[in-house]
């Protein structure tokens, strides 16, 4: 998530984490609070998803284009019939498979946690408890998935990029 929050002046003076815990229930929190809350919901949401479209592109678009340039010019820059460590090679462009999955998947299990957070965040506030939002882990396991999706691409990424650079600095000729 980015760093960026609401705007000092359109946080209700009466709204903290005291006032949440304090309130039994939805007619507890002043109408200002409520506002504030709904509004940060679906901010936190906008911000989260243009991070994560942002992160996702490039990976998607780094491990597609190295992929890609490997298979068109490591020849011009290494002789393959000649080549040492061939393996490493093979192992890159893996990674770089891998990882253009690892997106692609992410992106799935994101719609399927952004869908389940707010179902959790609309009954939680249908039902008055909005304690419950702080209580659980919005999106469950399919948010814990998209997590672990993402930073596997990355890693993925940069293992084919340096298997990439070892496999060239050991056969340039």
């Amino acid at each position: 998530m980015t760093s960026s929050s609401l705007p000092d002046d359109t946080t209700p003076a009466s709204t903290s984490v005291e006032e949440l815990s304090a309130a039994s229930s939805l007619q507890n929190l002043s109408e200002a609070s409520l506002t504030y809350i709904t509004n940060y919901r679906a901010q936190l949401m906008e911000l989260k998803q243009k991070a994560q479209e942002g992160y996702d592109k490039t990976i998607l678009t780094l491990s597609a284009s190295s992929l890609g340039i490997s298979f068109a010019f490591v020849k011009d820059i290494v002789p393959l019939d000649q080549a040492e460590f061939n393996i490493l090679l093979l192992i890159a462009w893996i990674c770089w498979g891998f990882s253009l999955a690892a997106v692609l998947f992410a992106y799935y299990m994101s719609h399927q946690a952004f869908r389940d957070a707010i179902k959790q965040v609309d009954n939680a506030l249908n039902q008055g408890n909005l304690i419950a939002i702080y209580q659980t882990h919005l999106g469950g396991w399919k948010d814990r998935a998209t997590s672990f999706l993402n930073a596997s691409a990355g890693v993925l990424f940069i293992a084919g990029v340096a298997l990439l650079i070892i496999f060239i600095s050991r056969n340039i000729v």
